[in-house]
């Protein structure tokens, strides 16, 4: 943000622009103006930057693109924040990123990722908007069980039957104790296709349904994950530490790898769907149904 501009300016210019909505085709859940996108860009944007409002009747996907320096050559990064905000919106639409990139006036599928690594406030944004639509879909799914659950209980009254609120089949294979273990093994930076594979533990199909039915695990591991991605940065941070006590001995491109390492791995076992929000609040607007 440049020196001086006033940050309360930017978030009641952007309260006016188009709500920002998830899901707008089954309208499950919306984000009103004071939402996820919203919230992040009265924090990152100036007035001075500020792209001009869309057409808000119109989907993120149909906004006009911003142009982009797509010419070679040695210059300062192609990133604007009309074309972050553009890419924003339409990650919280629910299209792919290379649904996205696949439009030859977009930046390319590997330049996004370089600017979420390069560009802290979009990263930010970006992680931010993944957290929300995963919340987003957890509850997304827990809504379709629950109103099955209700279609079938009316289904059965309908028909003079009691409706069936038990399950048949084998008992709930979920202990406690192993619950605990597999989230130790999270936690201390295994992911779960690691952790399943050790002796003892249950099956993916097992971690899923105790996710999907037992609230009390879902924490724990949504926790887990949180703490697993802590250290990684932790290690990240202890990289740093010894590159500048090792001052101009240090091995940079040595150090850089390492840092590169740490970071694709936890890139790569975060979970897609049960992960937690992140640290500035998010909110989710209100349900619809």
């Amino acid at each position: 943000m440049n020196p001086g501009v006033d940050e309360a300016l930017a978030g009641e210019a952007l309260s006016a622009t188009r709500p920002y909505v998830f899901a707008r085709s089954s309208g499950f859940v919306s984000i009103e103006p004071a939402g996820i996108v919203l919230y992040l860009f009265s924090t990152v944007l100036s007035s001075a930057l500020m792209p001009a409002a869309p057409d808000p009747s119109l989907p993120a996907k149909d906004w006009p693109i911003p142009p982009m320096d797509k010419e070679p050559g040695d210059k300062p990064s192609a990133f604007t924040w009309a074309m972050g905000r553009l890419i924003l919106q339409r990650m919280a639409d629910r299209e792919t990123m290379k649904a996205i990139t696949a439009d030859p006036r977009m930046p390319a599928y590997c330049t996004v990722f370089t600017w979420v690594k390069r560009v802290p406030e979009f990263g930010e944004a970006y992680r931010q908007v993944r957290d929300a639509l995963a919340a987003v879909k957890r509850e997304e799914a827990e809504g379709q069980r629950a109103a099955a659950v209700r279609a079938k209980a009316a289904t059965a009254i309908a028909a003079g039957k009691r409706p069936r609120d038990w399950v048949s089949g084998r008992a709930s294979t979920y202990s406690p104790e192993v619950a605990a273990d597999l989230c130790l093994a999270i936690e201390d930076g295994a992911s779960l296709s690691e952790v399943v594979r050790r002796p003892g533990m249950p099956s993916f199909k097992a971690v899923y349904t105790w996710l999907r039915r037992r609230p009390d695990f879902a924490a724990m591991y949504v926790e887990a994950c949180r703490r697993r991605e802590l250290g990684y940065t932790f290690q990240v941070h202890m990289i740093a530490d010894r590159a500048i006590d090792m001052g101009f001995l240090a091995d940079l491109p040595s150090l850089d790898r390492e840092i590169r390492a740490v970071r694709g791995r936890a890139g790569r076992v975060r979970p897609r769907l049960y992960r937690w929000v992140g640290a500035k609040p998010t909110p989710l607007g209100r349900r619809t149904i």
